[in-house]
C-alpha cells in the first residue's frame, strides 16, 4: 500500500517512477493530496505512471493505467 501524509506530499520527485495503488479510493485520496499540494504550494508533483488494482483481483489484473507528466501541470507556473 502506498501511503503519503499531507505534509510529505510535495516530497515526491519527478522521474520515471511507477506508483502502485491497490484501490481506486487510495488513488483518489492521494491524487487529491497531490493536486492540493500543487495548487497551494505551486510545486512540481511528479511524472510517471500510476497503476491501480482492485484488491479483489490478482495483482496482475490491471484495472487502470494513468500517465501523468509535468506537461499536464504546466498551468502551475501561471497560477
Amino acid at each position: 500500500m502506498c501511503h503519503a501524509r499531507r505534509n510529505k506530499a510535495h516530497a515526491f520527485h519527478s522521474g520515471n517512477v511507477v506508483y502502485i495503488f491497490h484501490t481506486v479510493e487510495t488513488f483518489s485520496a492521494i491524487f487529491y493530496i497531490f493536486l492540493t499540494d500543487l495548487l497551494y504550494k505551486k510545486s512540481v508533483l511528479f511524472s510517471g505512471t500510476i497503476l491501480f488494482f482492485n484488491n479483489e483481483l490478482k495483482a496482475n489484473q490491471l484495472i487502470g493505467l494513468f500517465m501523468i507528466t509535468n506537461d499536464l501541470f504546466k498551468y502551475k507556473n501561471r497560477v
